[in-house]
């Protein structure tokens, strides 16, 4: 624990001690991919043969995005663009019309 010097009203010092304490961060495990998403990754290989040659996990990132934002890329509400070793996502116009 620490010691903090405070003043009071009357110009006076008075230690005080902190508890506060400073945890390490977790480490979060990276799990081996399961058979459900080896299946999508297969299937997005399949359709969008323009990600061909990016990693496993930059297509899964990309998954992972635009399932949080309520898009399928097989409704063509949004596009996967290879990009630098990674994957841009582009929203298609008809996403904000309807």
């Amino acid at each position: 624990m620490k010691e903090k010097t405070l003043f009071n009203e009357k110009t006076e010092i008075i230690k005080v001690e902190d508890k506060t304490e400073i945890k390490p961060e977790e480490k979060t495990e990276i799990k081996p991919l399961d058979n459900e998403i080896k299946e999508k990754l297969k299937y997005i290989k399949l359709i969008f043969p323009h990600l061909e040659n990016i990693k496993d996990e930059e297509i899964i990132k990309a998954l992972s995005l635009a399932k949080y934002l309520d898009l399928d890329p097989l409704n063509q509400e949004v596009y996967f663009v290879p990009f630098r070793g990674s994957v841009k996502l582009i929203t298609s116009y008809l996403v904000y019309i309807l």
